[in-house]
């Protein structure tokens, strides 16, 4: 990299980027105020989490010598 690439990045993109990270902190906190609940799931989407409990309600199906149809399984969802 030639010199001065880095200083550059980083006093035009990563300043901007810097600041707008910080606005967006401080937005999400007043709406974490606000609607603690929702927060958290946003909070855990962006973590990538799933909540718990989420696959209580799913089917299970027994094995099957001939087989199951993807359809067939799907409407039984």
């Amino acid at each position: 990299m030639p010199d001065g690439v880095y200083d550059h990045f980083a006093a035009g993109v990563g300043a901007r980027g810097a600041n707008a990270r910080l606005e967006w902190t401080k937005l999400f906190d007043s709406y974490k105020a606000t609607y603690p609940e929702l927060a958290a799931q946003i909070e855990q989407m962006q973590r990538r989490e799933l909540p718990a409990g989420w696959d209580r309600n799913l089917p299970v199906f027994p094995a099957d010598s001939k087989g199951m149809a993807g359809r067939e399984a799907s409407a039984r969802c």
